[in-house]
């Protein structure tokens, strides 16, 4: 957690304690709930990104959107307690505070995933998918920044799937107003182009997160966003050298260009990955529900994940002994 001078003291009744991150949306603080007495991340949402609309008009809708993103309550999911706005009417959101560090910043790292440790943690990427889908909810953001890692003592490695929707509440204002949204290196193709998006598309950005884990290098690559997106919509990515057969099919089949080539559902592609280390279950059906996608525009920038001082030492000391 990193100390900064110009936070406020407080948002709303939570009492900031420090920076947890910056990025394209806003800025994520670690504070103190006194009233429940627990550690909390609040994402305080950009002002310039209410440009064009009433601030009761974007609260109203960001409240809309925050309770369908809430609605997500799964051990997998970072949980999301609060949504209101500060004295300026900024929006903000209270999540669950994660003491985790991201795929993302141990991939940085160097770290090394062995195809266990992939299934370990895509397994439960698509458990917690799974149940946002049966909730209707697409993610339409998953990518290795918003894949926490923590470890616990008797569970071993866990995993928390952050921005559970909450992102793509304000990505059509980022576009009205001029910002370039990110890079689509972990986007499905049809997301790419804008169009409408289900399920399905969370399964292909997942198996770019899994091919990056066990290769060290992105699925997808250009120099440019015009070539990369080109190749994203065009090419398949490399075969991995070593992969085991039956690993590689899985990544093949999600990396489908059509939709409905991909996986049926995120339990169906999570079964795949057990089977592979003989650990196949029984699943009960997902509840059905009409799949509602939060609204947002193609290629966005991610936020820096909580990170708590040691815990990157820990996740790696834990993955080193798996």
């Amino acid at each position: 957690m990193t100390p900064t001078s110009d936070a406020p003291p407080a948002i709303g009744r939570y009492r900031i304690e420090g920076l947890l991150g910056r990025g394209a949306m806003g800025v994520v603080y670690r504070a103190y709930d006194p009233e429940i007495e627990r550690p909390v991340a609040v994402k305080l949402v950009r002002a310039d990104l209410l440009v064009g609309q009433s601030r009761e008009e974007y609260r109203q809708r960001f409240r809309r959107e925050a309770q369908a993103a809430g609605r997500c309550s799964h051990p997998n999911i970072v949980g999301l307690y609060d949504v209101s706005a500060d004295e300026s009417g900024n929006p903000f959101l209270v999540m669950e505070y994660v003491p985790g560090t991201s795929v993302d910043r141990l991939l940085a790292g160097g770290q090394a995933f062995s195809p266990g440790q992939v299934i370990t943690v895509g397994v439960q990427v698509l458990e917690a998918l799974d149940c946002a889908h049966g909730l209707g909810v697409v993610h339409r953001d998953i990518k290795p920044a918003n894949i926490l890692l923590l470890e616990q003592a008797q569970a071993g490695l866990r995993v928390k799937v952050t921005d559970f929707g909450i992102s793509h509440i304000v990505a059509s204002d980022m576009t009205q107003v001029g910002t370039v949204i990110g890079t689509p290196s972990y986007m499905s193709p049809e997301q790419c182009l804008g169009e409408e998006v289900g399920p399905q598309s969370d399964l292909f950005s997942m198996a770019s997160v899994l091919y990056e884990m066990l290769s060290g290098q992105k699925a997808f690559h250009g120099t440019s966003i015009g070539q990369l997106t080109l190749r994203l919509m065009q090419e398949k990515p490399s075969p991995i050298p070593g992969l085991p057969p039956r690993m590689q099919a899985v990544l093949d089949r999600a990396h489908a260009k059509r939709p409905e080539d991909r996986f049926a559902s995120a339990a169906e592609m999570a079964e795949a990955l057990r089977q592979i280390t003989g650990t196949a279950k029984a699943r009960e059906p997902a509840p059905s529900a009409e799949t509602v996608v939060i609204a947002s525009a193609p290629f966005r920038t991610g936020e820096t994940a909580p990170v708590e001082p040691g815990v990157a030492r820990d996740v790696e000391r834990l993955l080193a002994a798996h």
